[in-house]
């Protein structure tokens, strides 16, 4: 039986390939492995109402190597993250319309392993029962409440998105 351990992203591109039963080869944008390395950055979807919020998050998180999609506002959440399948999404609690906790609990809904950092200037949402949707477990998100340090968002997201899966094959 053969293992291999592979970072949150390979193993979602490495689902999307089908091929377990040995390491890939190729580019990024292939989600293949070379010699044992993944080339398939992570990518992140923040949300958030705000403008230089979105902008700050993605101005720091790019340079780390991740791939990172910004949008202003739920729906456009939902949409962004049918076509990019994020690793981890970053959203604000408080946007207008569909509420960030309602767009995790539907994320979640397609992918219970998504990663998920919730902020938000209203340090106490996550513990009112009341704004959270009845599915999701708050003890199952990232909270960083606004305003934040960069270097914890960052050290956040690192923290987040290192923990490798391991597959095992027949």
């Amino acid at each position: 039986m053969d293992q291999f351990l592979l970072s949150p992203a390979c193993e979602k591109h490495g689902a999307l390939l089908g091929n377990y039963r040995k390491p890939v080869t190729g580019n990024a944008r292939s989600g293949g492995l070379s010699n044992g390395v993944c080339l398939v950055p992570p990518t992140i979807l923040v949300v958030d109402d705000h403008l230089e919020t979105r902008t700050l998050i993605v101005r720091i998180l790019q340079p780390q190597g991740y791939e990172v999609a910004a949008v202003a506002d739920g729906e456009a959440a939902l949409a962004m993250a049918a076509i990019k399948n994020p690793d981890l999404v970053i959203a604000d609690v408080l946007l207008p319309g569909l509420n960030g906790l309602s767009v995790i609990d539907t994320l979640r809904q397609r992918d219970a392993r998504l990663r998920v950092i919730a902020i938000s200037a209203v340090h106490d949402v996550l513990e009112h029962p009341e704004s959270v949707p009845a599915g999701l477990d708050p003890e199952s998100i990232a909270f960083l409440p606004k305003p934040f340090a960069l270097t914890s968002l960052i050290a956040l997201v690192h923290q987040l998105l290192r923990d490798p899966v391991l597959i095992q094959t027949a």
